[in-house]
């Protein structure tokens, strides 16, 4: 969810080589700029997804209703990040579950109900 009550002043736009914005430095920017909840207000498992998100992203996640495809994902690195999730939790998280509800809060949400159906406790922290 994109929060649209939020104002970032940039004296300019990055742009690339042809003279366009580069979106991918303007998302840095806007990224640098925007404010950190404080770590208190993530799960353990919503911080551990928020380090895959950006590491895939390279840039910060920053709030836990923030959408994976908001801040920058797209369908193939939705499917890289669905791969670490498994890996990371050892669950059988789906890529269906990341686009049908794809705010951070809502994965994590669904990683906890696996696991707690799965009877393990392996993804926690």
């Amino acid at each position: 969810m994109i929060d649209w009550a939020r104002f970032i002043v940039v004296t300019a736009f990055p742009v690339s080589g042809t003279g366009k914005v580069d979106v991918v430095r303007l998302r840095r920017v806007i990224g640098e700029h925007a404010a950190r909840p404080e770590p208190a207000t993530l799960t353990g498992t919503e911080e551990r997804v928020a380090a895959l998100w950006s590491d895939i992203l390279g840039q910060p996640v920053v709030v836990p209703d923030g959408s994976f495809f908001d801040i920058g994902g797209h369908s193939l690195l939705a499917t890289r990040a669905v791969a670490l999730i498994r890996a990371e939790f050892n669950v059988a998280f789906s890529v269906r579950a990341l686009f049908a509800r794809p705010q951070l809060r809502n994965v994590a949400d669904e990683i906890d109900r696996l696991l707690a159906a799965d009877g393990s406790t392996v993804g926690r922290r």
